[in-house]
């Protein structure tokens, strides 16, 4: 399959985060292979040919069918972006799908809420500033050996924090998701996040059978607990006014 298709650009959201009303979803796949992603089961995908998190393109004419459908919506609630890929995955450097339905959204209106593991965000920072875009970063772990263990194909933890201080230093609202909370040191990553952002939302494992079953396979179940979840909770509540799923 090369270049999936769509019928809207904008669909309503079910993301409990706050500024998602309207999702926008511009590539199909992602490359970063976190062994936790929901969005396979979601869309019900199955091509053992091509396995999930091994490959990422453009949604064929979303930009055209975008730029159709958005001055039509009446209500201007915000865009989500993305609920079922990452906007700035390594892809977008070349494409700039992103940066192009961003820029026709802020002339359309539209509040946008952007959620990313990338700090190619800060490219786009020029748009961002000038328009009062919110940007979220996925922060799951501070430990990098347990980031390269659950997300192999996505940014350093260093490179996205070093963006979160980029987007706070340019006045631009930025906050840190860390969901789902990977296995952590709580107490370390709150201490480094207060430094660059005063909001954090946190959203807790789904323990589907496949991701239970990595943690087994590891020696990581204790980070599926109860215990360890109100653990994180509780730390992070000490730092910050916790926004959780």
């Amino acid at each position: 399959m090369s270049g999936a298709t769509c019928k809207n650009a904008l669909t309503p959201s079910k993301i409990p985060l706050p500024g998602a009303g309207w999702a926008m979803n511009p590539y199909y796949g992602c490359t970063h292979r976190c062994i936790y992603c929901y969005v396979p089961m979601v869309i019900h995908y199955e091509d053992p040919t091509r396995p999930w998190g091994t490959f990422a393109e453009e949604k064929r004419g979303f930009h055209e069918l975008l730029l159709e459908q958005a001055p039509r919506k009446r209500d201007r609630r915000p865009v989500f972006v993305s609920s079922s890929c990452d906007p700035y995955q390594p892809l977008e450097k070349r494409a700039g799908l992103t940066r192009r339905c961003l820029e026709l959204l802020i002339h359309e209106g539209y509040p946008i809420s952007i959620l990313t593991k990338n700090p190619l965000v800060t490219r786009d920072m020029d748009l961002l500033v000038k328009n009062n875009v919110e940007v979220g970063l996925t922060v799951t772990t501070d430990d990098e050996q347990m980031r390269a263990l659950f997300e192999p194909g996505a940014p350093p933890i260093g490179q996205r924090l070093a963006a979160l201080a980029a987007l706070k230093k340019k006045g631009i609202k930025a906050y840190a998701f860390v969901g789902p909370m990977l296995p952590m040191n709580p107490e370390k990553l709150a201490e480094r996040l207060i430094r660059l952002t005063s909001r954090v939302a946190l959203d807790n494992m789904h323990h589907r059978p496949v991701v239970r079953a990595f943690y087994q396979r590891h020696g990581l179940l204790r980070f599926l607990s109860r215990e360890y979840e109100e653990r994180v909770h509780g730390v992070f509540a000490r730092y910050f006014d916790l926004e959780t799923d």
